[in-house]
C-alpha cells in the first residue's frame, strides 16, 4: 500500500526519529507565504489573525508568557510586528535546542526576554512567574498532560491543572491563548482511535475517545470554566471560542498517512519504528476517504495538486474579569 520510497524513508528509523520524520518534515515544512507559515498544515495561517489581533490590544510594557513555544516561529511571523513598546517575554520549552533558537529570535527582534524555562509543563505547575502575565499563549501543547496509557487514567485532572496554571498566572484582564486539534473531528485522531481499536483493545480505544471528547467539554463547550470559578471566586472568567475548519496537506497520501502517526501511534522512545504503523494509516486514510475530507487541491497556489485531510482545530480564549 504504501510506496517504496516511503517505506525505505521509515524502515531503519527510531520511534523518536520517525516522530521528527513526520511532524517537522511534513507537518511543520516550511511555506514561502509570510502569513501562511506552513505548507503541511493551514493551523497557523487560520489562528494568526486572532493571535495579532490579542498582542496588538495589549498595554506598553506587558508580559507575554509562551507556554511550550518550540522554537519560537511567531516572533518572525507576527509577533514582532505587532508588540507593544517595552514588552518581554517569559519562554517555556523541555527542548533545550528549540530553547536557544528561540532566545535568538528575540534578540534579533530586540525584545526583552525575562524568564527562560526548560522544562516540560507538568514541571513548574507550583510555579509563580516573577510577574503576572498580560497574555499567555499555549498553542498545540495540551496532547501530553494525559497519560491514557495509565489504568488510573483521569481525563479531566491534567488539562484542569494545565489550565489552572496558566490562569494563575494572568494579571486581571489578562487572557490566555490556548489552541489545540479537535480529534473528536480530525482524521489524525480518528486514525489513532482505529489503529488502537483495531490492534490493542476496547480499553484503549474508550479512554481515547473519552479524552477527546473531555478536551472538548472541557475547552470548546467552556466546562472549565467552572473549575476557575470554584477556585478564584473573586475573578470571573470569560471565555471566547473559535473554531478553524483547518486542514493538513502532503505531496502524497503517504504523506498524509506519515502525518497521521503524530497523536498517539509513535511512543517517544529509541525503540525501531514499526512499520506497519504506517501501512496502517495509510490504509485508514483510502478507507475513510469521504470522512475527512480526502482530495486534491485545485487552487493555484504552492500546495496546488497537494493532497489535503481535514484536521479542524479549536482556540480558547480565556479573559481573567473582575466581577
Amino acid at each position: 500500500m504504501i510506496s517504496q520510497s516511503i517505506r525505505m524513508e521509515f524502515d531503519q528509523l527510531t520511534n523518536n526519529e520517525a516522530y521528527l520524520n513526520s511532524f517537522c518534515k511534513r507537518v511543520m515544512k516550511l511555506s514561502s507565504a509570510p502569513l501562511d507559515p506552513f505548507v503541511g498544515n493551514t493551523q497557523r495561517k487560520d489562528f494568526i489573525p486572532l493571535l495579532s489581533q490579542l498582542i496588538k490590544q495589549l498595554p506598553t510594557e506587558s508580559h507575554i508568557f509562551d507556554v511550550g513555544g518550540g522554537s519560537g516561529e511567531m516572533i518572525d511571523l507576527l509577533i514582532k510586528k505587532h508588540i507593544p513598546q517595552n514588552a518581554y517575554f517569559t519562554i517555556n520549552e523541555p527542548n533545550s535546542k528549540m530553547l536557544q533558537e528561540y532566545i535568538h529570535r528575540l534578540e534579533n527582534a530586540n525584545i526583552t526576554i525575562g524568564e527562560c524555562i526548560q522544562s516540560p509543563v507538568e514541571d513548574i505547575f507550583e510555579k509563580k512567574l516573577e510577574r503576572p502575565a498580560d497574555l499567555v499563549i499555549a498553542s498545540h501543547v495540551i496532547y501530553h498532560l494525559v497519560d491514557w496509557h495509565k489504568t488510573n487514567f483521569l481525563p479531566e485532572k491534567g488539562l484542569v491543572t494545565f489550565v489552572k496554571f496558566l490562569y494563575s498566572q494572568l494579571k486581571l484582564g489578562g487572557k490566555i491563548f490556548l489552541a489545540y486539534a479537535d480529534d473528536e473531528q480530525g482524521y489524525v485522531g480518528q486514525a489513532t482511535v482505529d489503529y488502537y481499536n483495531k490492534n490493542y483493545n476496547q480499553v484503549l480505544t474508550d479512554r481515547l475517545n473519552i479524552l477527546y471528547k473531555t478536551r472538548n467539554q472541557l475547552l470548546a463547550e467552556k466546562g472549565v470554566a467552572r473549575y476557575l470559578t470554584e477556585e478564584w471566586p473573586m475573578f470571573k472568567p470569560k471565555l471566547n471560542i473559535h473554531k478553524f475548519d483547518s486542514v493538513f496537506f502532503g505531496e502524497t497520501k503517504d504523506d498524509l498517512a506519515a502525518m497521521a502517526l503524530i497523536s498517539g501511534i509513535i511512543p517517544f522512545n529509541e525503540q525501531p519504528f514499526d512499520i506497519s504503523k504506517l501501512i496502517f494509516t495509510r490504509q485508514f486514510i483510502e478507507e475513510n476517504a469521504d470522512f475527512i475530507g480526502l482530495k486534491q487541491e485545485q487552487a493555484p497556489g504552492e500546495r496546488q495538486n497537494m493532497w489535503k485531510a481535514n484536521q479542524p482545530q479549536v482556540v480558547c480564549v480565556i479573559e481573567k474579569c473582575a466581577l
